[in-house]
């Protein structure tokens, strides 16, 4: 099997969450991460400006943004990149809202492993794909 090389944007605020999904993707079998990282939305903007990313994780609590505006600032920056949304909470309320408001998939921090986060991955950059075809 083949590995592929994606580049992935970790917008987190909290180090250690940063270590601990940066590590679940070193694990990963199927594809090789690139991961580059940003503590702040205003950093996670300016990244996605000058650079081509092909997902965003994202945390839905940050210094300089909270909720589901951090996910409509995204995707105005971003609009055909797949967004997954990283949190500490699980509210099946927001996660609805979050996934109904364009992103591809809502996953609690605590409960992630390696395979879970990268089949995620995966099937949101397929799921991108097949949106932005039609």
């Amino acid at each position: 099997m083949s590995v592929s090389y994606l580049k992935v944007l970790l917008i987190e605020d909290n180090p250690i969450h940063t270590r601990l999904i940066e590590r679940l993707l070193a694990k990963a079998n199927g594809h090789e991460f690139d991961v580059t990282s940003a503590d702040q939305l205003s950093e996670g903007l300016v990244k996605l400006a000058q650079e081509e990313f092909d997902v965003v994780l994202l945390d839905m609590v940050l210094p300089d943004s909270q909720g589901i505006d951090t996910l409509y600032r995204v995707k105005a920056e971003a609009p055909n990149l797949p967004i997954i949304i990283l949190t500490a909470t699980d509210d099946m309320t927001l996660a609805t809202q979050a996934v109904e408001e364009g992103a591809q998939a809502y996953l609690v921090k605590a409960k992630i492993n390696c395979d879970m986060l990268e089949s995620t991955i995966e099937a949101a950059l397929q799921r991108t794909q097949s949106e932005n075809a039609e």
